[in-house]
């Protein structure tokens, strides 16, 4: 009996440490935060973190589907085994996109979350590896059961900024959309988000 209840109190105590992790990360390594909801919105206080990065121009606010494509597949390349270790890495959530303004364009820039602590240079030029520092984000998120376009992502920023009210609080150079899905996760509720970074005061 002693047997089964601390059998039991093991399993349990396992449930509780998966729980803690948010159910979008779906098991995958993903930043730490702690976030504040503020009903339309969340505050989320991220730890420093690493990521691998690749950018594009473009004279929209969203890159194009080959764009897109092609950021994307430099990036997978790079946790694969392109870097100067020859490293493989698991992929992690979420996969970033900044938007921000640069004169008349916009530097586009796509970014995967490494979980590893010391993470190995690229070996191919156009990627590079950033390191965002502890900070807060304003966070919308919308789960759906699809695929959102870039406008549906812009409405939800829209709202987000909104609902915000004090444009002073955020930096309106720039915003994030992030996803934790895999593109063929079509039966799966999608975790999609956008984030914009909170002004230091």
């Amino acid at each position: 009996m002693m047997h089964l209840q601390f059998l039991l109190f093991t399993v349990l105590a396992m449930l509780s440490m998966t729980s803690s992790a948010p159910w979008f990360c779906q098991g995958y390594d993903c930043p730490a935060f702690t976030a504040k909801d503020m009903g339309a919105y969340e505050i989320r206080d991220y730890k420093a973190s690493n990521w691998v990065a690749t950018s594009v121009q473009s004279h929209r606010p969203d890159p194009s589907s080959s764009q897109t494509k092609h950021m994307f597949r430099r990036l997978f390349h790079y946790i694969g085994g392109d870097n100067v270790k020859r490293e493989h890495m698991d992929m992690a959530v979420p996969v970033l996109t900044k938007t921000e303004r640069k004169g008349r364009g916009y530097n586009i820039t796509m970014m995967f979350y490494l979980a590893e602590k010391d993470p190995p240079a690229p070996s191919k030029r156009g990627v590079f590896l950033v390191k965002k520092p502890a900070g807060k984000m304003f966070v919308r998120a919308f789960p759906t059961w699809w695929w959102p376009s870039n406008r549906y992502f812009r409405s939800e920023l829209y709202e987000m900024k909104r609902a915000i009210g004090d444009s002073k609080l955020y930096d309106d150079s720039a915003y994030y959309k992030a996803g934790y899905n895999s593109p063929y996760d079509f039966m799966k509720r999608k975790q999609h988000e956008v984030w914009m970074d909170v002004k230091s005061t």
